[in-house]
């Protein structure tokens, strides 16, 4: 399973996003009904993983060293605000409010696939964002480290 493209979407009153049907799709044919809503590692926007993938990211981060406290926070700031959500009968996740607000999430919001998951981002943000990678040039191959300089890029 593979999330790729973005699509702008909105909030209802409730708090609730209608997945993309190509996402929803996607889901549907790999039998997924439980997901894994929780901030990412930065603090600016939310990670939605199918509930398998969680699993392994999170056995990843936990069997990190706990007594480092960079570690410690981030495995707080990552699991201790990850919340297990299914899509209703019409594809709606309801987003808890407590990751809404920590995240400024408003009525406008772009959902981004990101390979085994996908982003939440506030519109506002996402579009500064891409702007900013815009205004930044191309990557230089000098800011790559060294496993991605070794891919053949088509």
């Amino acid at each position: 399973m593979f999330f790729r493209g973005h699509s702008t979407l909105s909030l209802d009153a409730k708090g609730r996003l209608v997945m993309p049907s190509r996402f929803r799709d996607l889901l549907s044919e790999n039998q997924v009904t439980q997901l894994v809503v929780s901030i990412d590692m930065q603090g600016k926007k939310l990670t939605l993983y199918p509930f398998e993938q969680w699993k392994a990211f999170e056995q990843r981060l936990m069997s990190m060293p706990s007594l480092n406290e960079a570690v410690q926070r981030l495995q707080n700031m990552i699991i201790g605000n990850a919340f297990e959500v299914e899509p209703d009968n019409n594809g709606r996740i309801s987003i808890p409010s407590q990751l809404r607000e920590m995240v400024g999430l408003g009525k406008k919001i772009t959902m981004v696939g990101q390979g085994a998951r996908l982003e939440i981002w506030t519109h506002e943000s996402w579009e500064e964002q891409c702007q900013s990678w815009q205004q930044t040039g191309p990557v230089s191959m000098d800011e790559l480290p060294d496993s991605v300089k070794d891919m053949v890029l088509f």
